[in-house]
């Protein structure tokens, strides 16, 4: 017996010894990329990453850590190259399962596993130059050369990403180009992946078409490209090129979709989110990427976690520079707002659309821009979810979201008629309110206050010295693609009478009230006076609104080129601007006149 039982242990240790050496290959063999040599190697091209007038001929090298180039036959180079600018389907082009076509196909990931569809996702094998070229005599092209070492069969350390713009034998990068250059190359799964993908609807939608067959399809349907989060971010990289040609940045990271109902566009707003998992060497974006932002003790701002490239889907008639024009009118005005800048965006090689870069509205903004802890800051913001617009929590907790309400409510319902504005005060930053109410009024933005709201305030220990850390709310400029229509407009009306859904407090009602305190409609009413005859004249409008077209003009040749249009239709929108220009103020000053 005793034997037995001896034996019985002895397989059992056995069978315990073996599960345990299959589990440590498991383990090795799942996380390959992560056994390093004990040196340090990398690819470096013979062509530094960046724009050519001409066509190139790319050699790879690998170097050691002590910049000796290689040539060790176990070592080898494979490669992807995304030289294409074509947007229709190609031969062998693939369809998602959902049915978008893999428009933006190409950023593979280099592979022994080959695929070759028309040679747009074929791996390739580094034995000789690599021909970089643009055999377009119109437009210049975007090649990214992805490229990784491999060695016995497994691959070593991360994949490398060169970005080249090839134009069409003109020096001057202005030729070609009128604005910042962002090219963006992610893996085509990441895009068009059933599961993955954050460019299709994907297994998302047939999820809930599956279960809940009889929910209406809408803008809000669930999809892949509706959905948010961390769970929901892709893997890429991005290279900034600046106007003149520079590129100026160039570094893994994340990206996710942007935006409201945009998302359901063909071209989606992106955000690009910074990372150390992605980039070893920062968690951020270094580069001063906007000439006038400041922080609030006029300090450049040089480093951001978070960018957005904005689509312009909601400017009604397609005039591109709306939403950015009148944020920039804000700066001007002094109304806390989000910081822009014109761009054109390529994804995997091919032309995205013309853009804007932004700064991304969320705690990582304020904390930039105020120097406060983001993990001490509550922001709230209104989203329409069924055309039902309401109030959501976008940072903090639940009990800063219920003080919003509950502030708010207070400032509606409190008789302020004979209170000392101090008791307004310590609820809300008075001047940032009147500031960012009149001129929200004052440039008729439709689209507001019901929507688009965001407001943030500090939740940590009050702090009076320091601007922002003083518990009260403030409110920021967001999504202002319908400003600037209808200079005649009563916005005075349309605002005080306005209401919100679940009868959540509206910020119409919360200005309508705090008018009736006397130093608080004295405020508003000489900033408003101000706004019209000193800040935001016919000259400064006018200023503003040419200065943005001219940004635009050059780059709008190879939009209307994808995206049709025409220079009359264009003009024809820039001219509205300008003849709300030459009446807006006269009409807010009679406006004006009446308001209690």
């Amino acid at each position: 017996m005793r034997a037995y039982k001896l034996a019985l242990k002895s397989i059992f240790a056995l069978i315990i010894l073996l599960l345990t050496v299959i589990f440590v290959i498991s383990i090795t063999g799942n996380n390959r990329e992560e056994v390093k040599p004990e040196h340090t190697y990398r690819i470096v091209p013979s062509y530094n990453p960046g724009f050519y007038p001409h066509d190139l001929s790319l050699s790879l090298y690998i170097l050691n850590e002590d910049d000796e180039v290689m040539d060790d036959k176990n070592m080898k180079i494979l490669y992807t190259l995304t030289n294409h600018n074509a947007r229709t389907p190609q031969k062998g082009e693939l369809i998602a399962k959902t049915g978008e076509v893999y428009m933006f196909s190409g950023g593979k990931e280099p592979d022994y596993e080959y695929m070759d569809f028309a040679g747009i996702r074929k791996t390739y094998k580094y034995t000789d130059s690599i021909d970089v070229v643009n055999t377009s005599n119109s437009f210049p092209r975007v090649v990214m050369v992805r490229a990784a070492i491999f060695m016995d069969g497994e691959k070593y350390g991360k994949t490398q990403t060169f970005t080249y713009i090839i134009g069409t034998g003109v020096e001057d990068f202005a030729e070609h180009f009128g604005a910042m250059v962002v090219c963006i190359t992610t893996d085509e799964k990441n895009l068009y992946g059933y599961e993955e993908g954050i460019m299709i609807k994907g297994a998302t939608y047939d999820f809930t078409k599956t279960n809940n067959p009889q929910r209406d399809e809408d803008w809000w349907y669930p999809k892949n490209y509706n959905q948010r989060g961390r769970q929901w971010e892709r893997e890429a990289h991005v290279a900034f090129f600046e106007s003149d040609g520079t590129l100026v940045l160039s570094q893994n990271c994340g990206i996710r979709t942007a935006g409201g109902t945009s998302r359901n566009a063909l071209i989606k707003s992106l955000k690009l989110i910074a990372r150390r998992e992605y980039s070893e060497h920062t968690g951020t974006f270094d580069y001063e990427f906007f000439d006038d932002l400041r922080d609030h003790y006029g300090n450049r701002v040089k480093s951001f976690e978070r960018l957005v490239l904005r689509n312009s889907v909601n400017d009604d008639g397609g005039s591109m520079i709306r939403d950015q024009l009148i944020n920039d009118l804000g700066a001007y005005a002094g109304v806390d707002h989000q910081a822009g800048r014109p761009c054109v965006v390529y994804l995997n090689g091919k032309y995205y659309s013309m853009m804007t870069l932004k700064q991304s509205l969320d705690n990582d903004n304020i904390e930039t821009r105020y120097h406060i802890n983001k993990d001490t800051l509550a922001i709230i913001t209104i989203q329409s979810d069924f055309f039902q617009f309401r109030y959501r929590l976008e940072s903090g907790t639940e009990e800063d979201f219920n003080a919003y309400i509950k502030d708010m409510r207070k400032l509606i319902n409190t008789n302020y008629t004979n209170k000392d504005i101090a008791e307004i005060e310590e609820i809300i930053d008075v001047d940032n309110f009147i500031k960012y109410m009149a001129f929200q009024i004052y440039i008729v933005n439709p689209d507001w206050p019901h929507n688009n709201v965001m407001a943030w305030k500090y939740t940590g220990p009050v702090n009076e010295s320091v601007y922002g850390m003083d518990g009260k709310w403030r409110f920021v400029l967001r999504d202002l693609d319908f400003g600037l229509r209808d200079p005649s407009r009563n916005m005075f009306e349309t605002v005080m009478s306005g209401g919100l859904y679940n009868n959540e407090p509206h910020l119409g009602q919360v200005l309508k009230n705090l008018l009736r305190n006397k130093e608080f409609n004295r405020r508003f009413k000489e900033y408003m006076t101000k706004l019209c005859t000193e800040i935001l004249t016919e000259d400064v409008l006018t200023e503003y609104i040419l200065n943005a077209k001219e940004e635009r003009v050059q780059d709008m040749k190879m939009y209307r080129f994808y995206f049709g249009g025409s220079d009359l239709q264009w003009n024809n929108l820039v001219n509205e601007f300008l003849d709300f220009a030459r009446q807006r103020n006269r009409h807010v000053l009679n406006q004006l006149k009446n308001l209690p």
